[in-house]
């Protein structure tokens, strides 16, 4: 068996494939944030046809009670053809998300410090 530096590579080239390897494997910066949602179903009725409709919402965060929910879901999904009526069913989802950094900095807003603008 040889052992030239061309059957095994050289050192160099064995330390620029493993920094190519890190460099792929290394993930990208995540900002992560753990959310409370609550998933809906919703009786509703078409007014346009008279029929009653479940429609599958999302909402924001925790809810202490049904009435809650539907004045909730009332201001998202009620219209002049739509009308809330009933709860049906939900449930509480809590999950971790998250998104790169570069991916949070093109899509989010500057919100102005709160401290600055009260010494103002």
């Amino acid at each position: 068996m040889s052992t030239e530096a061309g059957y095994f590579g050289t050192d160099e080239t064995n330390l620029a494939e493993n920094k190519t390897r890190k460099e792929n494997n290394m993930k990208a910066p995540q900002i992560t944030r753990t959310f409370t949602t609550t998933r809906a179903t919703i009786l509703g009725l078409d007014t346009i046809n008279a029929e009653p409709m479940n429609k599958d919402i999302d909402l924001a965060g925790h809810f202490e009670s049904e009435d809650k929910i539907i004045k909730a879901a009332k201001k998202l999904i009620e219209t002049e053809d739509f009308k809330v009526c009933k709860l049906v069913r939900c449930e509480e989802i809590t999950e971790l998300r998250g998104m790169s950094v570069q991916k949070f900095l093109e899509n989010s807003e500057v919100i102005p410090d709160k401290a600055t603008n009260d010494n103002q």
